[in-house]
C-alpha cells in the first residue's frame, strides 16, 4: 500500500519565525503551489518531513487535480474543505498534542504510553516528532524546550479518519484522559490529549520546524519512524457501544459541572468587559 497527502510550497517564509526581538507567527498562505505526494512507509513519510523547508506545509487531504499551479494559466483553487478530500485509500491520520496552559508537557514516551491503551503504537506504522516552536534556543541559551508533539500513523482507509479521529477522542474520554477548558466567554470546551479539529482535509501542518534569524536557532530532533502495519481503523477504532456512548456523555457532563463555579466567574468578567 502506499499513503497519499499533499505539501504546499510558497515563494515566502510560511512558518514561525524567531529573531531576538521575539517570535513572529506563521504568517497567511496567500498562494502555493501543490504537490500530491506518496509514500509507502513510515519511513518515506519521515523523509518527506524532516526535508520540509521553512518555505513548505503539509495537508493530509488532496485536491481533485494531482498537481494545481497558481498562475494565469492554470487558476489557483481556494484551500478549503469543499476543494480538498480524503485520499482513496491510504492516508495519514495526524494527531497533535499541545500541553494545557500552564501544565507540564508529556514527554513523547508518556503520550506513546496513554495512546497505547487505545491504538496498537507498537505493531503500526507511525512518524513521530515534535512542534515546530519546540527546542529554540539564543546561542547555548534554551529559550523553549517541548511546546508539542506529533504522531502520525499511516491508516489503510483515509476516508475514515474523520470518524476514527472522534472515536479516538471520545475513548480518550473513557480513559480518564478528558478535561474541560473555559473559553474567554466561558464556553465549556472539550479537550484531551489530542487535537479533535485537526481531522480536516484542508487542515495545514506546519511540520518544517521554525524559521529563525542568528543567534537563534533551532535543535529539534528529527522526526522519527516506526515502520510496521497500516492502521485498520474500522478493527482498531469501532464505534462506540451505545453503554460506552452513554458513559462518554456522563463523564463529559461531570466534568463540566465540576467547572461551573469557575465558568459563572469568567462568564461574569467577560461579560463586564464587553459591556465597558
Amino acid at each position: 500500500m502506499t499513503i497519499t497527502f499533499t505539501r504546499l510550497t510558497s515563494s515566502y517564509v510560511i512558518t514561525k519565525q524567531y529573531t531576538t526581538a521575539g517570535k513572529q507567527p506563521a504568517p497567511p498562505i496567500s498562494t502555493a503551489t501543490v504537490e500530491r505526494i506518496t509514500a509507502h512507509n513510515a519511513t518515506g513519510l519521515a523523509d518527506v518531513l524532516n526535508q520540509l523547508t521553512t518555505k513548505q506545509v503539509c495537508m493530509y487531504g488532496v485536491f481533485a487535480d494531482a498537481v494545481t499551479r497558481t498562475d494565469s494559466k492554470n487558476p489557483a483553487l481556494a484551500r478549503t474543505n469543499a476543494n480538498t478530500s480524503w485520499p482513496t485509500g491510504g492516508g495519514v491520520l495526524m494527531l497533535d498534542y499541545d500541553p494545557p496552559d500552564g501544565g507540564e508537557p508529556l514527554t513523547l514516551e508518556q503520550l506513546k504510553a496513554a495512546l497505547q491503551r487505545i491504538v496498537p503504537l507498537d505493531t503500526i506504522a507511525h512518524v513521530c516528532g515534535y512542534s515546530s516552536s519546540s527546542f529554540i534556543y539564543n546561542g547555548d541559551q534554551q529559550q523553549a524546550g517541548s511546546k508539542g508533539l506529533r504522531i502520525y500513523i499511516l491508516v489503510k482507509d483515509a476516508t475514515d479518519i474523520p470518524r476514527a479521529g472522534k472515536v479516538l477522542f471520545d475513548r480518550l474520554w473513557l480513559e480518564g484522559l478528558g478535561r474541560i477548558e473555559l473559553s474567554k466567554s466561558a464556553a465549556c470546551l472539550e479537550r484531551t490529549l489530542i487535537d479533535a479539529n485537526v481531522w480536516q482535509p484542508s487542515r495545514i501542518d506546519y511540520a518544517s520546524g521554525a524559521s529563525c534569524t542568528p543567534p537563534m536557532r533551532q535543535a529539534r530532533p528529527a522526526f522519527a519512524a516506526y515502520d510496521g502495519a497500516y492502521l485498520d481503523t474500522q478493527t482498531a477504532l469501532p464505534d462506540l457501544t451505545p453503554e460506552q456512548a452513554k458513559r462518554s456523555a456522563e463523564i463529559k457532563a461531570a466534568a463540566k459541572h465540576a467547572v461551573k463555579p469557575q465558568a459563572t466567574r469568567v462568564r461574569g468578567e467577560y461579560t463586564t468587559g464587553r459591556a465597558k
